[in-house]
């Protein structure tokens, strides 16, 4: 098991109790580059946290073919498909997420399955592409408006 990310007093206390266990390994803080090896070398992202505000972590698991489970809160109840692209789980449920990962475990098809999923949800939704044609469609709207607004008072400019 492979932990990366700022430690809470949370998780300090599971460090000082479980930390000296075989084949546990914790990463307060990494480069992006060592982030990104990690995610492509784990088999699935967990991140159960009810503080996410969106969690671009889940795009990047994604983004190397990996299924993801997260809490169902917030903004991240609206990303994770449940059981499509991913798993929500209940906050603070290790026998929930253990259950998910068992899952997984005995089903390695469907796993690869969902990693595929969340894959095509990044590529469709969160290109670089698609994020650019709807920031420009806001500014074209705004524009819009606003000449609308404006158009009356143009008219008098131009007399004057």
């Amino acid at each position: 098991l492979l932990s990366v990310g700022p430690e809470t007093e949370h998780s300090r206390a599971l460090w000082a109790r479980y930390g000296g266990l075989p084949r546990l390994i914790n990463h307060e803080s990494v480069s992006d580059e060592t982030r990104l090896a990690a995610l492509s070398a784990c088999d699935c992202l967990v991140l159960p946290s009810y503080g996410e505000a969106f969690g671009i972590v889940y795009l990047e698991a994604w983004a190397a073919s990996k299924p993801v489970i997260g809490a169902r809160s917030g903004a991240v109840s609206d990303l994770i498909s449940d059981g499509q692209d991913g798993y929500l789980v209940q906050a603070g449920s290790a026998h929930e997420i253990a259950a998910r990962i068992a899952s997984w475990i005995q089903h390695p098809e469907m796993a690869f399955e969902m990693g595929r999923r969340g894959r095509e949800k990044v590529e469709s939704r969160f290109s670089v592409t698609h994020i650019t044609d709807i920031v420009e469609g806001v500014y074209a709207r705004i524009l819009r408006q606003r000449q609308i607004r404006l158009a009356p008072y143009q008219e008098r400019l131009h007399e004057g």
